[in-house]
């Protein structure tokens, strides 16, 4: 035929686009990044401390540290979830313990003294059969961690498992019957 439209394909775009945005509503992304100053936490009496309603605030991770995070999970269907995370710590070795200590500390480097880090890769499947009450999971993570509690050249790569299984059974009395 005439008008050049000679050794072109068209490719029918309406299922194509249909079928990334049916993927990509079925996942979900995260990055997070924490980052706890040396300074941080010098209130630790029960009097000068922050808290809310008697609990301290804060982060887990404690003063002199960082950590970055990265997620991403795939429902292929709506009771299966397939996860795929990544970690980074950094942990320093906390050298300013007081409030008085601070003046002598000056400005010391984030993070401080020997570094312990830490690089952790995991994956996570988990499923549910919602008419049997039957949840489980399955997760595996590497861990590589150097200057373990800050000695120079104490390294080591870890590996871990978790299977996880919950059942939930709703028990009838009397007469009542079973509900599935």
């Amino acid at each position: 035929g005439g008008g050049g439209d000679e050794g072109q394909v068209e490719l029918p775009l309406q299922p194509l686009a249909h079928l990334a945005h049916v993927r990509l509503a079925a996942l979900t992304a995260g990055l997070e990044y924490t980052r706890v100053d040396v300074f941080s936490y010098l209130h630790r009496g029960l009097n000068t401390n922050h808290t809310q309603f008697g609990v301290p605030l804060g982060s887990s991770l404690g003063p002199d540290a960082d950590m970055a995070q990265a997620w991403i999970s795939w429902r292929p269907r709506p009771a299966v979830r397939l996860t795929v995370e990544a970690m980074a710590l950094r942990d320093g070795e906390r050298d300013v313990e007081t409030l008085e200590s601070v003046i002598d500390a000056g400005n010391p480097d984030f993070p401080s003294g020997v570094v312990q880090r830490e690089r952790r890769l995991g994956v996570e499947a988990w499923g549910m059969l919602p008419g049997y009450g039957v949840e489980g999971s399955l997760r595996v993570s590497a861990h590589d961690l150097t200057d373990i509690d800050h000695e120079p050249g104490r390294d080591g790569t870890f590996w871990t498992a978790e299977v996880g299984l919950r059942m939930r059974h709703v028990f009838a009395s009397g007469g009542a019957r079973s509900v599935r």
